[in-house]
């Protein structure tokens, strides 16, 4: 059956939004657009899917954001540092040079920084889940609705179809009187 399920939820600084589109067919397909964070639970997410959804081509779109005051995405990769420190050191003693190493000298180092290189935490899956969940409550609302729209319009069609058949069945049996008489 075709549906659409939506849902948003915002908690602890974190945005999830999650779109799920359904359409008819005869197995279940999955399709899922993830953003880079949420991609190592795209298990689960099909597991959450499978769970309430058992057939249709389904198409989940996830939006998952994290307010960087809450959680920034710049990691600092203290074990690059360190190495870079040590060996700067090393290169101090060795040629003797004079003067102390500063933060600018290590801020035009590479790998430094790590960018958006976290993984989701448990807390924010939970979020997620409730996000989907969610959604998939919406997708499952709408698929009855269609449904129950597909069988009124069913028996209207079949109560028409009814009528027309007695309308037959009556202009036959005139029909075969009228033959009958002549």
């Amino acid at each position: 059956m075709t549906g659409f399920g939506r849902a948003q939820v915002s908690k602890d600084g974190i945005d999830v939004s999650v779109e799920i589109k359904s359409l008819n067919s005869r197995f279940l397909e999955i399709n899922l657009r993830l953003p880079a964070i949420v991609q190592p639970k795209e298990f689960e997410i099909r597991e959450l899917i499978r769970k309430r959804i058992s057939r249709g081509k389904i198409t989940v779109t996830i939006d998952f954001k994290v307010d960087p005051f809450v959680r920034s995405p710049i990691k600092v990769n203290f074990d690059f540092v360190g190495a870079y420190v040590k060996v700067l050191r090393e290169l101090k003693r060795k040629f003797k040079v004079k003067g102390e190493i500063k933060l600018e000298h290590l801020l035009s180092l590479p790998n430094i920084f790590d960018v958006n290189s976290f993984d989701i935490s448990e807390e924010q899956w939970e979020i997620l889940k409730e996000g989907i969940e969610k959604a998939l409550e919406n997708l499952i609302e709408s698929r009855c609705k269609e449904g129950e729209q597909l069988a009124e319009d069913i028996e209207k069609r079949v109560k028409m179809i009814s009528q027309k058949v007695d309308l037959i069945q009556k202009l036959s049996e005139e029909n075969l009187r009228e033959r009958q008489k002549s």
